[in-house]
Formats: structure tokens, C-alpha cells, sequence
């Protein structure tokens, strides 16, 4: 089947058309911020949406952009908001 086939989805509550989005699945984090427009953290079985975090639209990214502190700060929240959907560590953010 090619893509041209596909239907075409239904438009959204608000009238506008929907586009595709797609969901790449990733442990690794840096891969998930330099990918995503937003990145979610899901819990343990049964999943469940334990956090969200909509990454900057900074245009084009390059992998220098994984060395920033805006990229270091990202990756030490999603860090922790990993710990505390396994149990590990508190809500509380991290210093």
C-alpha cells in the first residue's frame, strides 16, 4: 500500500486538519531531545504518562546543541523525572 492511499484522517475537535506525529520510542536521552518536540516520561506496567516536556523549537539542530547548558539542564530534569517514575529518588527538583 503506498501512502497516497492511506485515508485521510478525520480533521481535529477544532476543525483544523490533523497532520502525522510520529512517536519514536528511545532510552537514550540525548537522542530524545535532539529528535522530539516533546519528550515523555512513561511509568512502569501499566505505562502511564508520568511527565512531559515540550523541547524549544531552536530550528536546526546540530549535535553542538547537545552540549549546551539549555541541553544539560533538559537532560538532568528528564533525569530525575525518570527516578521518580521508578521510585528512586523524590519529586522534589533537583539542585
Amino acid at each position: 500500500m503506498n501512502t497516497k492511499d492511506w485515508p485521510t484522517p478525520p480533521p481535529s475537535p477544532n476543525g483544523s486538519p490533523r497532520s502525522a506525529n510520529p512517536n519514536l520510542i528511545t532510552h537514550d536521552l540525548r537522542e530524545s531531545i535532539f529528535l522530539a518536540d516533546q519528550v515523555v516520561v512513561l511509568s512502569g506496567r501499566p505505562a502511564k504518562t508520568q511527565f512531559v516536556m515540550d523541547i524549544p523549537n531552536t530550528g536546526l539542530r546540530t549535535l553542538d546543541h547537545l552540549y549546551t547548558p539549555e541541553a544539560a539542564e533538559m537532560l538532568n530534569t528528564l533525569r530525575h523525572k525518570i527516578e521518580v517514575a521508578q521510585g528512586r529518588a523524590r519529586a522534589e527538583a533537583p539542585s
